[in-house]
């Protein structure tokens, strides 16, 4: 099954404005996503359902559209350069 058939893809370009840092240019810039499904206790998505592919620049939130499920969340957290954290 071809990849845009089996997953619903977002990519980086799409959820990266979610995250609003400013000043522009401020030295606290994104250097990375993650995802998580819980944040209290924060842990990671061991589903392969949900997904995050690539790198930072080329990510992609990879969906599987495949497998019947009830209402899932999932938390999509952007990691600064060790400064903050915005979930």
């Amino acid at each position: 099954m071809a990849e845009a058939t089996r997953y619903y893809l977002i990519p980086q370009s799409t959820f990266e404005t979610w995250f609003a840092i400013s000043p522009a240019g401020d030295a606290c810039s994104i250097q990375d996503y993650q995802i998580y499904s819980t944040v209290s206790p924060l842990a990671q998505v061991l589903d392969s359902q949900i997904s995050l592919i690539g790198s930072m620049g080329t990510y992609k939130l990879r969906l599987d559209k495949t497998v019947a499920t009830n209402t899932k969340t999932f938390y999509l957290r952007s990691v600064t350069r060790g400064l903050v954290s915005v979930d």
